[in-house]
Formats: structure tokens, sequence, C-alpha cells
């Protein structure tokens, strides 16, 4: 038998370059990017990740002179950058003249593009309408994704070809170099012998068939000054505190914080980033970081406090979930090693006894937190990663939600087969949910959708969606059902955190909106007073809650 019949696609390489401002933006098409493995057409999905120094004008050439499709997540301050008038993107215009590849500018935000290469270039989303432009930006990305889809298809069909190359044409495409360009156009971005100060490749690893280079792409010095310099500082406590009122604002991490967590006794509040570390602080006055804990060696995505307050669990995408002491740090007390992907989500059991965790394995482990070693249940009810878990308050079930679209809740000490599913397309989300909480008597599930909404759904009867609350312009990453089962608390991709009621629905009690990028992790003080959010622009605020 012929083995060409047997022959998988070639292995499609993108990459692609932003600006840290518009770094929010890129996560957001990320996920988009993301879920079209499922449909096939990305087969295969590697994170990779590029930090400005001094040597990343190798890196670049390294992934420009071999990406098959080249993004660029254009706004006025790309534009602005040195990358835009710089050697390597002559490069990458000049691979795409020749037919080499394909470049991509991605439209973000209203610019003028008139005397740009891009003029010459098909821009995406359709009629090169910016996403911020959208009504629903969703469906600006996911415009963005068919079109990248469309042009991955071109690729293995070797329909690409290459642009003119008349002198005319050709200079027009290419971007004048300013005088001293053939120069690092980084200045005085050197960060000495630490090893963060080279390039950091990060690995999703989920080993399907396109691989995606450098989604963290190009982060320039100069736009990350900028970006800095517009992080909120401490704000004062106001003289009379009002709902969304501000308390104070986090500024302990270098970079986007993706998770928070309070801890049971309301006086510390943990934090995970994108620079490899998680930190505890005072949840009254924030300050300096009282612990720093330092044991994962890539991106920290997750972190949570065990029931005595005592130990924090933290997992990110080294593919381990780590143990450690919430008051001293240190070396890990267990470092669980059972998933073979990145981790997305965790929670401890309400006995403290057991932790669970999601991973882009597309599997749910329940393990022994005291002792790590072998999963006691593998949960390999979903089809797709896994992106939220959370125990039920009784402790005997556990819900997840996963790329496959479905929300599942299944028994915590069998596993098995689901006790309920619920495919959520079936009730109007053609997206899928990113995140899943519990109300405090365990009867109702709550769920972020990317469709941008809340779903309330029934977690007993089968009932389905018991009510929809709809007010944010950007997908849901993160949602919480407030201690005393009065309130819903989501955080989105429109850089706004919501209140809602949970029993007479409507419009949100509130809208924070102190946030710069998009919100990453929502969560409530034990008393329900205040609430926590962590965002893209590198902080944790704390807030007035109702």
């Amino acid at each position: 038998m012929d083995s060409s019949m047997h022959e998988t696609p070639s292995l499609v390489t993108i990459f692609s370059s932003y600006v840290r401002k518009d770094e929010a933006f890129y996560h957001e098409l990320d996920k988009h990017l993301r879920l079209l493995q499922y449909q096939e057409i990305i087969s295969a999905y590697n994170y990779r990740q590029i930090v400005a120094s001094t040597d990343w004008t190798t890196t670049l050439n390294e992934h420009i002179n071999t990406a098959s499709i080249i993004l660029l997540l254009i706004s006025p301050d790309f534009i602005a950058s040195d990358y835009y008038s710089s050697i390597e993107m002559r490069h990458a215009l000049e691979r795409h003249i020749a037919g080499d590849a394909q470049v991509i500018p991605i439209l973000l935000r209203p610019a003028d593009l008139s005397g740009t290469p891009f003029t010459h270039l098909s821009c995406l989303p359709r009629n090169a309408q910016p996403v911020t432009n959208w009504t629903d930006r969703d469906e600006a990305f996911l415009d963005i994704a068919t079109g990248i889809r469309a042009a991955i298809k071109e690729l293995r069909s070797g329909k690409v070809q290459g642009l003119p190359s008349g002198p005319a044409l050709q200079s027009s495409l290419l971007p004048s170099l300013p005088s001293g360009s053939s120069q690092n156009p980084i200045q005085g971005s050197s960060q000495g012998s630490s090893s963060h100060s080279r390039r950091r490749f990060l690995a999703l690893g989920i080993g399907l068939g396109a691989i995606i280079i450098s989604s963290g792409a190009i982060w320039y010095a100069s736009s990350r000054h900028d970006t800095l310099s517009s992080t909120p500082k401490s704000a004062a406590h106001p003289a009379i505190l009002t709902a969304g009122s501000i308390l104070f604002t986090y500024t302990g991490h270098t970079e986007p914080v993706f998770s928070v967590a309070w801890s049971p006794t309301g006086k510390r509040l943990a934090s995970a980033s994108y620079d490899n570390t998680a930190q505890v602080w005072n949840a009254a006055t924030g300050g300096e970081p009282l612990v720093t804990y330092r044991g994962h060696s890539g991106l920290v995505g997750t972190v949570a406090w065990s029931p005595d307050g005592k130990r924090i669990a933290s997992g990110g995408f080294d593919k381990t979930v780590q143990v450690w002491d919430a008051s001293t740090g240190g070396e890990p007390l267990v470092t669980y090693m059972g998933h073979t992907g990145v981790i997305e989500s965790l929670e401890w059991s309400p006995d403290g006894r057991h932790i669970a965790s999601a991973s882009y394995d597309n599997t749910v482990q329940v393990w022994d937190a005291a002792t790590g070693g072998s999963p006691l249940i593998t949960y390999r009810g979903h089809t797709a990663f896994v992106e939220s878990v959370a125990w039920s308050p009784n402790g005997q079930q556990i819900a997840s939600v996963s790329a496959d679209k479905t929300l599942q809740v299944w028994d915590a000490a069998a596993g098995g087969s689901p006790l309920i599913t619920y495919n959520v397309h079936l009730y109007g989300n053609k997206y899928g949910i990113s995140s899943v909480a519990w109300s405090p008597d365990g009867k109702q599930i709550v769920t972020g959708g990317y469709d941008n909404k809340v779903q309330v759904w029934d977690a007993t009867t089968r009932k389905g969606v018991l009510a929809t609350y709809i007010g944010h312009i950007g997908s849901v990453e993160s949602v919480a059902w407030s201690p005393d089962g009065k309130y819903i608390l989501s955080g989105a991709f429109d850089s706004t955190v919501k209140l809602w009621d949970s029993n007479a629905g409507g419009n949100a009690l509130v809208t924070y909106t102190g946030h710069a990028l998009a919100v990453s992790s929502v969560t409530w003080s034990p008393d329900s007073k205040h609430i926590a959010s962590a965002s893209y622009d590198n902080t944790v605020e704390v807030c007035q809650a109702i």
C-alpha cells in the first residue's frame, strides 16, 4: 500500500508579533486559534514567548525565516515601535513578495495605514475593520481565525503565490530603514546575567498538527516602558467607600497576573503570574510581597489556598502542581507530576485532603494533597483540554469545563461517567466556556463563556440554564460566587469586572473599570465585602464589593 496515503499534512509554522500594550488582544486571539485544532485545521499547538533582550535579533531572524505564516498585530503602538522599521520586518515582507510565506496584518485598533506596507496586504478582520470597532469582539476574533484557517488551507494545497516583484511594488511594500537601523533597536534592555533577560520558550505541548511559534512574540523595551508607566499605582483609600471603590492596586508582579485567590482568614491574597512566580501579600494594604514563591520553571497560571490557610497549591506551564508553605514559601512540600500538559486550573477539596487539577492533557486528576504520588482518579470525560475545575461545597462532586464545549459534573470519589453533561452549544453558546464555580449551597453552577455571557446552571436535576447575565463585550475569563450566596462576580476580556444579583438577574449592579487590560481572574473575600481581580496589566485590584 502506498504509504503516502497515510501522510499527515506538513507542519505549518506561524509567527505572531505584537507590542506589549496589545498583549491582551493576542491572548484572546490565542484562544480562537487553539479552538481551530478541534476543527482539524490546526492539529498541534506550540506556545512560545520571546522576551526582548540583547539577542532578540538572532531570535527573530530564526523564526521569521522559517515561519510559513507571519501575523502582524497592528495598532498605532505597533506602527510606532522599532520593529516596524526594522530589518526583520523587511525580511518578513521580502518572503511574502517571494511567495515563501504569507504575511497577514491583523488590525487590532484604529490606525492610519496610509503609506505603510500593509496597504498592499489583505488585513483581518474582514473589511479591515479594527477589532475594537466590532460590537462583539468574539465575532471579530472568529473572523480572524477563519481567515487564518483559509491561509493554512492554501498553504497545504500549494496554492500560495508570491506577489509581483516589480520595483514599485517592492519599494512600496518594504518600509524604509532609519539611519543606524542595522544596530539592535533595543537599547538599554539588557538584564545582566539573569536567564530571564534571554529568550524564553514556553511550550503548551498539546501535540497535534500546525505549530504556532512565538505566540507571546515580541516585547519591546520601549513599548514595555510605555505600558508599565501607565500601570495604575496604589490608590489611596477613598474618604467614603462606595460600591466599586478601589481600595488599592497591587503591583508586585512584572508580567500579566493570571490567577488570584483570597486566604480563608481573609488576611492574605495569593497571585500567580507570567513572571514565573506566585506571591503572597497583605489583603488590607498590598505593599511588598510577604512571600515570593519561585519553585516553577515556567509561567504560573493558577493558585489556590488550602482550607486551613496553611498551604498554597500552584500550577503552571511546567506541567506540575506544587504545594508549598503559605507563610514561608521555600522548597515545595509536594510536587505533583501526573499531568502531561499545562496545568490550567486547580482546587482543594473542602476537607483539604485532596486536590483536583485540570490540564491541557484533556484530564482532571484528583490526588493526595499531602503526598502527591499517582492520581487517585483520572477523569477522562472531556475530549479537549480542560479549562476550569471546581469542587462542590459538600466535597462529593466536581464540575469541569472544557474546550469541547461541555460542562460536566461527576463523582469526586469515583470519577467514572459524568452525572450531568451540558453541551453548551445547545443553549446558544457556540464558542464554549472558560470558567466554572459552585453556588455556596451546591445547587447551582455559574460559568463564564467565550460568548461574553455569564450563565447559571442547575447542578442537581439537569434543568439546564436557569439564568443568563448579559453585559460584557468580551469573553468572560473568570467567575466567582460570593460566600454569602447573594452575588456573582465576573471578569472579562473587556477589562471590566461586573457584579450581579444571583437571585434577581438583570443588569450588573456594579461595573469595575480600573484595569487597563483584560481581567483574567476574580475572587471574593471570605466575608463577601471585598473583591480582588487580576489582569494582564500586571496588577491585582482590591475593591469594595457592594
